[in-house]
């Protein structure tokens, strides 16, 4: 089994990836702070939910041995804790919650590591879809935070102000994938390099929109 670092990686050289990012960050930019708080708790569910698929795909797995079996449970059992915690209302509520739920990530992403060539083809395919939930919840959790900044009350006229500027910026990120997918460019690290770039731009842009 690949590591989670080269699946992330490897997600990250996929056009349906950016285009599901794009649209993400084009919906927090123009919805309500309760659309965005509720959306965040939809991908946390979604995300506890791939942690409990992956727990019982290595539960089942019996070429492990039991105490490995265990212990990559107990750790994905913290994870849902983390991510049961409910609520968050607020950008510091947002990032607390965020760093726990890093943590607790890492700690998973450590023992599945471990497991390596163990891991069967159930396994591969639970870990692909946990580490693409986990990456969805990354994204969430940062256009949360940006947004509950905005609503700052010094910044709120300015976020207004400047948002047509965030969608035009999303408008040709847009544009850039579709030159790729043209260019039948969408895969390979290069394209990953460049889309990443060009998205944390983006996240830049919209992190100061109220600035």
């Amino acid at each position: 089994m690949t590591t989670v670092k080269d699946i992330r990686a490897s997600i990250d050289q996929t056009l349906d990836w950016w285009e599901a990012a794009a649209s993400a960050m084009e919906k927090n930019v123009e919805a309500t702070l309760a659309a965005v708080s509720e959306r965040l708790e939809a991908q946390k569910k979604k995300t506890a939910e791939a942690s409990e698929e992956l727990k019982q795909a290595f539960e089942r797995a019996q070429q492990l041995s039991a105490e490995a079996r265990d212990k990559i449970a107990g750790d994905l059992d913290h994870l849902k804790v983390q991510l049961a915690l409910g609520r968050a209302e607020g950008r510091d509520a947002v990032l607390a919650q965020r760093e726990k739920i890093a943590e607790a990530v890492r700690r998973a992403e450590k023992q599945i590591d471990e497991i390596g060539q163990q891991a069967d083809q159930t396994i591969d395919d639970a870990v692909n879809e946990w580490v693409r939930a986990e990456l969805e919840l990354r994204q969430q959790f940062e256009l949360a935070a940006s947004r509950f900044e905005s609503e700052r009350a010094e910044g709120r006229a300015q976020y207004e102000a400047r948002k047509q500027e965030m969608l035009d910026d999303l408008k040709q990120f847009r544009e850039q994938l579709e030159e790729k997918r043209s260019a039948a460019l969408q895969k390979g690290s290069t394209f990953a390099a460049d889309m990443t770039a060009a998205y944390e731009q983006m996240q830049a842009a919209f992190r100061n929109l109220t600035k």
